[in-house]
């Protein structure tokens, strides 16, 4: 009995702002589903509606050095000897080396980072779509991009050189990645090497 009177007066102190409590979690979390479901039916909308457009443009690429030597492939299932650091690594990458040495953009985009590093020497980064970068390694100093320019495809953004300290044993060259939704991946998927 003496529970019951307890929870009564309980009830009566606060009940109020329970019952306000539950009514006010009732009515967000009815606020929170219809938003989901209309925003939802938008992006449907936005989709399938012909007077939206959606750049569907192709990216076009280009080689990043011309007339190109692969000297050490992209990858990821098979072991390669580093004989700057003596071991045996995955090859995240390719390493290419020309006469002339000059690298260029493979497609057109915006320079996200231009830096240095006793790794990878001195390193550009080209952001070509929301999921796609690239990366140009082991270049001279003396770039012709900074950060934020628009670069297009073909455009020179430096020369190759010997500033990478993880492959300097493989002299002057280009260590060049693809970063595809944050992964690196084969750039043969999108160009077309001869090796020679």
């Amino acid at each position: 009995m003496e529970k019951q009177n307890k929870f009564a007066t309980w009830m009566k102190k606060y009940g109020t702002y329970l019952t306000a409590g539950v009514l006010v979690f009732c009515l967000a979390a009815v606020v929170l589903v219809t938003g989901l479901v209309n925003s939802a039916q938008n992006v449907e909308n936005n989709v399938n509606d012909p007077s939206i457009e959606v750049n569907t443009t192709p990216l076009t690429f280009s080689m990043p050095m011309t007339n190109a030597t692969l000297i050490k492939d992209f990858s990821s299932d098979e072991l390669y000897l580093n004989s700057t650091l003596g071991r045996w690594e995955y090859h995240d990458g390719i390493d290419l080396v020309s006469t002339d040495l000059k690298v260029f953009a493979v497609a057109d985009g915006e320079v996200l980072e231009v830096s240095e590093s006793s790794l990878t020497g001195t390193t550009v980064l080209v952001k070509h779509s929301d999921s796609l970068v690239s990366l140009y390694a082991s270049l001279n100093p003396e770039v012709e991009v900074k950060e934020g320019d628009k670069v297009k495809a073909g455009e020179v953004i430096g020369t190759a050189d010997n500033t990478a300290g993880n492959e300097s044993a493989d002299g002057e060259h280009l260590h060049f990645s693809l970063i595809e939704k944050g992964q690196k991946i084969d750039p043969a998927n999108y160009l077309e090497f001869e090796v020679k």
